[in-house]
């Protein structure tokens, strides 16, 4: 059972431990000089490591009382981890792309590229911030915006969760059968048969003569 509960236990403790790690940074000039963590990023990565944390509680409570733990239970538990995991790409994925407001109408250069002419607008370094729910990534430049250390680590760890409630649930023992005992008499075979001697009984006394 201890094993069990670590299998579960320790990634949690890794969810929790990487949400406050930088989960969107901004890098200028090889700097990083702004970092947010999931639950200042985006609602959806404080959703996503909630969900983790209530499941692996919800699991190590029931574990505490009842063993093995109810497929039911034990099926919950695993979709709330996988839609932590879906709101956690989807967020990812989510990001704007949209140009810098003072990249609108700023002057542009043309530079000559192997692939053909690529035109840059100059842009002003301090419009460049982290906003929640409305992350953009940029890589203009000096200026580089994505995800940082601590989102790569909270989704290895949702992963890591997922697994070990998998391999938990393929550990667990079977269960004993809950029916009433059978009844009636034991099963009874054929008697066994006594130690039997052949030819006739000893006599009890001499003949006479």
């Amino acid at each position: 059972m201890r094993r069990s509960v670590w299998l579960v236990g320790g990634p949690a403790v890794l969810v929790l431990l990487s949400s406050f790690l930088p989960w969107w940074s901004i890098t200028k000039r090889s700097w990083v000089t702004e970092t947010v963590t999931a639950w200042q990023a985006s609602t959806r990565w404080t959703v996503a490591i909630a969900l983790c944390l209530v499941a692996a509680l919800v699991w190590l409570g029931a574990r505490r009382f009842r063993n093995p733990v109810p497929t039911a239970l034990w099926l919950t538990t695993l979709a709330m981890v996988g839609f932590s995991i879906y709101l956690t790409l989807d967020q990812r994925a989510d990001v704007s792309h949209k140009p810098l407001p003072s990249q609108v109408g700023a002057p542009t250069m043309e530079l000559v590229m192997p692939n053909g002419l690529t035109t840059i607008a100059f842009a002003d370094l301090r419009d460049v911030r982290i906003t929640r729910d409305d992350l953009r990534e940029y890589n203009i430049g000096e200026v580089v915006t994505g995800p940082a250390r601590g989102y790569h680590a909270g989704l290895t760890a949702m992963i890591l969760l997922g697994l070990s409630l998998i391999v938990v649930e393929f550990r667990r023992p079977p269960t004993p059968p809950t029916g009433p005992p059978p009844t009636g008499p034991p099963p009874t075979g054929p008697p066994s048969a006594g130690p039997s001697s052949s030819g006739p009984p000893p006599s009890s006394g001499s003949p006479e003569a």
